[in-house]
């Protein structure tokens, strides 16, 4: 868990969506799967929500818990 909380901290999202088009319809087009229906567009959609992921794995890190998926 913490390997996993150091990575995602030394991802430069903002870097990332950068190299997406500034028009929010075009980005949307290159993410695709419904990225055009995003209300607010997909870019702080995306910040947002790889924001939170970043802040749970360090959380869980910091207090030593474990995250299992599980999907069949």
């Amino acid at each position: 868990m913490a390997r996993v909380a150091q990575l995602l901290g030394e991802i430069d999202f903002p870097a990332l969506l950068a190299a997406l088009p500034t028009d929010e319809a075009e980005a949307a087009s290159l993410i695709g799967n419904g990225a055009d229906r995003i209300v607010g567009g997909p870019k702080k959609y995306l910040l947002r929500h790889f924001t939170a992921m970043r802040e749970f794995y360090r959380g869980a890190s910091q207090r030593q818990l474990l995250v299992v998926h599980w999907w069949d």
